[in-house]
């Protein structure tokens, strides 16, 4: 499934959406909370929440500046904005999105030449799965929902 979403490397939610670093393209993105159940079986906190992410980083350096932060063990943030509108280098209008603070489990990258209507391009994706501490959902009203994990 193509979206049209896009990837910031920080929380953008800190400040008001004015994003410091470089727009990624986001190919895929999936996530996945379980939660379980306690004793009686009600349903408890999540319990672990991933998310993968498939980035189109075309032939622009936004891999360097993206490989340089996952490799340090710190929990960091991803913003995931969908339909996303900007104007001088703020976000001035988008669906929806979400921010999520965690640590990267596993990086694939690919290159490859794919010839278009223009002619030859490189391409460059990047798969990401982030296990993340929480995630924080944002809808096109600004209400926010976090879900945090334990």
């Amino acid at each position: 499934m193509l979206i049209d979403g896009t990837l910031f490397l920080e929380d953008i939610t800190g400040n008001n959406f004015s994003p410091s670093g470089a727009a990624i393209t986001v190919q895929r993105l999936e996530w996945t909370i379980y939660r379980t159940r306690e004793e009686r079986g009600m349903p408890g906190d999540p319990s672990v929440a991933s998310v993968n992410i498939v980035l189109d980083l075309g032939e622009n350096n936004s891999a360097k500046e993206f490989l340089a932060r996952i490799k340090n063990p710190e929990c960091h943030p991803f913003s995931i904005i969908f339909n996303c509108k900007m104007d001088n280098g703020k976000i001035n209008d988008y669906r929806n999105g979400m921010v999520v603070w965690g640590y990267v489990s596993d990086l694939n990258e690919a290159y490859s030449i794919e010839s278009g209507r223009w002619g030859m391009k490189a391409v460059t994706t990047l798969e990401v799965v982030i296990e993340a501490n929480d995630i924080t959902f944002l809808d096109i009203n600004g209400a926010h929902k976090k879900i945090e994990v334990l």
